[in-house]
């Protein structure tokens, strides 16, 4: 079965293409590229602060190894051995700096984007006409890898999660984000469902701690810098092509269906 957002097989002529793009409605407008690349620059910004902090620290660590290297090869033991102690203890405060530095980055770009970031929501709603009973949800996208006739080729794509709005317009069950407006006729709809299956994502979007009251009945881990949870939200649709399926995050699969359900009623489809 397609994945809605996963890619077509490509040969040399055609290249490769995503299975959503039958679906494409709408193409994002030039002023809307402006402001999503603004908060793309002015985020990564903070990023190289934290870099040159990550430098300095680095450049310190190997200082003292070099002071080591120094004193050991004048045969003075005790004074290398406390030189080499010295170094790792010093870099100890500088990891601990570096992890608050990095929390402290992650909550100014939320606080200072915050109204670029609202500007932004606003413009795609306003470009794509999404009315306010639109639902924020995330989008799950399964790791793919592509194929070249029967051989594997040299390209894979990594999952994961992204926030999406979902919402109705006309007979159709629309998703859309800062770069892209797809719809896909509910006539289409086969099934809508929660499947359990392990998945892995890299970033947890919500606001609340995944272990809070809210959340915690989806048993989510995080363990190697990936989150983990057993079960999907999953629509899956057919067409002249076949089944494809479209993924959602377990908890906010609620919504999702709240969407379908009000969009199969007032379109008569059962």
């Amino acid at each position: 079965m397609r994945e809605l957002f996963g890619i077509y097989k490509f040969n040399a002529k055609s290249g490769y293409r995503n299975h959503a793009e039958k679906y494409r409605i709408n193409e994002t407008p030039r002023s809307l590229d402006d402001m999503v690349a603004d908060y793309a620059i002015k985020g990564s910004a903070y990023g190289k602060k934290f870099i040159a902090y990550f430098l300095i620290m680095v450049i310190l660590s190997l200082t003292g190894v070099i002071l080591f290297a120094i004193v050991a090869s004048d045969e003075k033991m005790v004074e290398s051995f406390g030189i080499l102690i010295g170094s790792f203890v010093w870099t100890i405060p500088f990891i601990i700096i570096l992890h608050r530095l990095n929390k402290k980055k992650r909550v100014l770009v939320d606080v200072d984007l915050a109204p670029l970031k609202r500007d932004i929501e606003n413009k795609v709603k306003e470009c794509y006409g999404i009315q306010d009973e639109a639902k924020t949800v995330e989008l799950f996208i399964p790791p793919i890898r592509m194929k070249k006739g029967n051989e594997q080729a040299n390209f894979s794509y990594v999952g994961g999660n992204a926030q999406v709005f979902v919402y109705a317009k006309q007979d159709m069950l629309c998703i859309s984000d800062w770069s892209f407006e797809f719809g896909i006729p509910i006539s289409l709809l086969k099934e809508c469902k929660i499947e359990t299956q392990k998945i892995f994502f890299n970033t947890w979007l919500k606001k609340e701690k995944i272990n809070s009251e809210k959340y915690k009945q989806y048993k989510i881990r995080y363990q190697n810098t990936q989150y983990s949870v057993k079960q999907m939200g999953t629509l899956i649709f057919e067409d002249d092509e076949g089944e494809f399926a479209l993924r959602f995050m377990p908890y906010d699969f609620g919504d999702v269906k709240h969407v379908v359900n009000e969009l199969k009623r007032k379109n008569g489809v059962i």
